[in-house]
């Protein structure tokens, strides 16, 4: 074996080299591979036969046979509660999902009274919306789109 470059120079390295038979020895598409190992073995409890098996052929049948797979080993990292549970968000401030108004509103003088209704609206009408108050006075005015205002003019 020799290893050159294209002008015909030794190349400089380490190299390894293998050597089979190709008649005699065929690839195994159901033995494990890198993708059964990723997907499928790493994850789940106990020895798995032919796992390559799982990600080859018709689909729909494989399905249905990986899901007994799983059911019958078990996953070994998840906890099947934290999967399908809502995900713990402990945050400091108020996370945004939409435009919003918020605040704190008083009374005459700021003294605390009945419940407060707190009404957003603006010069040309484009928002408006009417909430209560909590005890305390605060409010929030959710979903407000604003964009409406600047597409309209």
């Amino acid at each position: 074996m020799e290893a050159k470059d294209k002008y015909g120079e030794p190349l400089w390295g380490d190299f390894s080299i293998s050597i089979t038979e190709t008649d005699r020895i065929k690839p195994d598409s159901i033995s494990e591979n890198i993708v059964s190992n990723l997907s499928l073995t790493a994850d789940l409890k106990g020895y798995i036969q032919n796992p390559g098996y799982y990600f080859c052929g018709e689909a729909k049948l494989k399905e249905r046979h990986l899901d007994l797979v799983m059911l019958t080993n078990g996953w070994r990292r998840f906890r099947i509660e934290k999967v399908t549970g809502e995900p713990p968000i402990k945050t400091d401030y108020f996370v945004e999902v939409s435009q919003s108004i918020s605040g704190r509103a008083k009374g005459y003088w700021g003294a605390k009274g009945k419940p407060l209704q707190v009404t957003a609206f603006t010069i040309k009408g484009f928002i408006s919306k009417t909430v209560e108050a909590d005890p305390n006075g605060e409010f929030i005015i959710e979903d407000i789109n604003f964009r409406t205002i600047h597409d309209s003019e």
